[in-house]
């Protein structure tokens, strides 16, 4: 039977650290899935702005507005485009582990709160365990900021299997 591990990369070196610890850990039946979360883009705007044309009505000109740029893309189109991009992140990192004969595939998730994203996320997929690194912080930044990998452990969604580089 198949079993499936969830490990995370947010885009960091230090993240990456967990996908070296993988072969020697999991079955070469098992498939991995290498999930990131987003924060949800925003729709690019076009970079040049234009200005409308004068109107004449009898003698007076009307001012001339500042036409707002339309956007390159709309929303959709700019989730699509971040989730594309992440894909792509996320099997070339996974080339690695296909490397070792081990299954892979990528997930992105939308979420502005990352421990939110993999804990959702982990809860549809059911995995045996979640790896992720930690990237250490501690004192007033981890009080500041929190910890992204001591949310998904208090959440008790899976075991967690936590790698400091």
């Amino acid at each position: 039977m198949d079993r499936t591990i969830l490990a995370t990369l947010d885009g960091s070196a230090l993240s990456e650290a967990v996908l070296k610890y993988l072969p020697a850990i999991v079955r070469p039946n098992d498939v991995i899935v290498l999930l990131t979360v987003l924060h949800y883009p925003e729709a690019r705007r076009r970079s040049t702005t234009g200005y409308e044309l004068p109107v004449v009505a009898g003698s007076t000109v009307a001012v001339m507005e500042p036409i707002t740029p339309p956007y390159a893309e709309d929303e959709a189109q700019a989730l699509e485009a971040s989730r594309a991009e992440a894909r792509e992140y996320l099997m070339d990192r996974g080339l690695i582990l296909r490397n070792e004969g081990l299954t892979v595939k990528a997930e992105v998730v939308f979420d502005d709160n990352p421990a939110h994203g993999i804990v959702e996320f982990a809860r549809e997929l059911g995995p045996l365990f979640i790896a992720m690194a930690t990237h250490g912080r501690g004192g007033l930044d981890h009080a500041l900021h929190g910890s992204v990998c001591e949310a998904v452990i208090r959440s008790g969604v899976a075991p967690v299997l936590v790698v400091r580089p």
